[in-house]
């Protein structure tokens, strides 16, 4: 194995510790609890979150990710939610990985993983935008397959 394809290995193998590090850690966006709350909450015609909009109507935008996020905090509370969020985003990135071998090599793949850990890291919160990126990469590494 040439020293290029090894130095390319083990920096895809740092950028998925870093991805991994980037996403553990505290919940610090009072959003995802505004999520939990709306999947708690009974299907209702007024608005759940706010008592002075109580009889208006209101559209929730992500519904199933409410729910699941509801789920989640109920069997295991943040540390499932960040854990789960975590996974999602690794295989959204194992994917596009996969999908991106035949364009670059190794060390080119783990120099632009890096850039993306390095971009994620101020701006990585739980959120529906993590599903989404992984069904964006589903579509992609099936639709080009």
């Amino acid at each position: 194995m040439s020293s290029k394809k090894s130095l390319g290995l083990v920096l895809v193998l740092f950028g998925f510790i870093l991805i991994t590090l980037t996403g553990i850690r505290t919940v610090s966006n009072p959003d995802l609890f505004t999520h939990i709350a709306l999947g708690q909450a009974s299907a209702s015609a007024g608005d759940p979150i706010s008592y002075t909009m109580a009889d208006q109507t209101w559209v929730d935008l992500n519904p199933l990710y409410n729910k699941t996020v509801a789920a989640l905090w109920s069997m295991g509370g943040a540390p499932l939610i960040t854990i789960v969020h975590v996974a999602v985003l690794l295989a959204a990135f194992i994917l596009m990985f996969r999908f991106g071998k035949e364009w670059g090599g190794t060390l080119s793949q783990a120099f632009s993983l890096l850039i993306c850990a390095w971009l994620l890291l101020p701006v990585f919160n739980p959120g529906p935008a993590a599903f989404a990126l992984l069904f964006t990469a589903l579509f992609v590494f099936y639709l080009l397959q």
